[in-house]
């Protein structure tokens, strides 16, 4: 067991992580037949005979602080290692020159400008077959107006039996063509609503997951996920106590006033800056990516930032087998089994920011 201020002692003592080589990528495929274009020219081509000038019928925001990368595969080459999905182009473009072309050919002639801002889109591979899964909120505004009122909550999972992840373009239409379909009209209930402008819009979305995106984390344990949302942690000081033999971690709080050792449950812990899960006895490396958290282990490591530095001095350490001292092996890998009553089985890559609950 040790005091979390001598833990904190053994960070500055200079740890040197191995050097790491770059992630591979997957890069998907751009759709058949399409020529890339901006947003505003292709809302404009697929308008003109129509008597619409105005651009911007559809408008994508992506909030998800990556503008490459869509979702994660293993690789044959290095076991631990993680592929990376990557959009060919930049993630809101790639959006752009997949997304309906009968839908957006809709808000123009219903006279609506739409902003479909994204937190969140994740593309793999489960037992099922390939996923997506996307999180946002849907707006809209009379053509011309800025004056933008929330349609929909996004939070969208679809699956398809194909295994080959170079079609997944198709599923990822499909999900947002679903989402926007689904929610014509608005939700104006309970009285009037504030109509926005695109900037305060925007703002407004990224003021919701300031705890996450600041990426400014205070020590302590965090009992639940509203703690960390409020950035208050329940405890400021605790004991790690690790029983090798079961390769546990049990985390003890204690006070100032009161020294005595309390095993708690935690959502999850900080230390030394780093952010880590708790989930049945272990430990898991997270950070933050633009307004989303995830799982360390499937981030470039290059761009990773908790390096499990903590863990590595304080846990791993203890252990005498090399794959259990690295928190990044594939043994301590999470698995999802039945998501969303879906049957789908895969690995948990992300931490929901609104529940604090894993996802895909």
């Amino acid at each position: 067991m040790l005091l979390l201020r001598t833990l904190f002692l053994s960070l500055t003592t200079g740890i040197t992580l191995n050097a790491m080589s770059q992630q591979e990528r997957l890069v998907l495929p751009l759709p058949v037949n399409k020529v890339l274009q901006s947003g505003d020219q292709k809302n404009n081509s697929l308008l003109q005979g129509r008597g619409i000038t105005d651009t911007k019928f559809f408008e994508v925001v992506d909030l998800t602080g990556d503008t490459a990368i869509l979702g994660y595969l293993p690789t044959e080459k290095f076991k631990n290692d993680r592929m990376a999905i990557a959009t060919p182009v930049p993630k809101q473009d790639w959006i752009y020159d997949i997304v309906d072309e009968g839908m957006i050919k809709n808000f123009g002639i219903r006279g609506v400008s739409a902003m479909y801002v994204i937190h969140d889109i994740s593309v793999g591979r489960v037992s099922e077959g390939n996923y997506v899964r996307i999180k946002g909120r849907l707006y809209e505004s009379p053509v011309g107006m800025n004056q933008y009122k929330p349609v929909k909550t996004i939070d969208e999972f679809a699956l398809e039996g194909n295994s080959d992840i170079s079609m997944v373009s198709g599923l990822v239409r499909q999900a947002i063509t679903s989402s926007v379909t689904t929610a014509t009209g608005g939700v104006n209930q309970g009285g009037v609503q504030k109509l926005l402008r695109r900037e305060e819009v925007i703002s407004s979305e990224k003021d919701n997951y300031l705890f996450i995106s600041k990426r400014v984390f205070r020590n302590g344990i965090y009992i639940s996920f509203d703690d960390f949302k409020q950035g208050t942690p329940q405890f400021d000081n605790f004991y790690v106590k690790t029983d090798t033999a079961a390769r546990k971690t049990t985390v003890y709080s204690f006070t100032k006033r009161d020294s005595t050792m309390v095993p708690v449950t935690p959502w999850g812990v900080i230390a030394g800056g780093e952010l880590y899960l708790y989930k049945d006895g272990i430990l898991y490396p997270c950070e933050a990516i633009g307004n989303n958290l995830v799982i360390s282990k499937y981030i470039d490591p290059a761009r990773r930032k908790n390096h499990g530095r903590f863990w590595r001095s304080n846990i791993g350490e203890r252990f005498n087998e090399l794959e259990d001292a690295n928190p990044f092996d594939n043994k301590y890998v999470i698995s999802i089994n039945n998501y969303r009553q879906t049957k789908a089985k895969g690995e948990a890559i992300k931490i929901n920011a609104d529940t604090g609950e894993l996802e895909l």
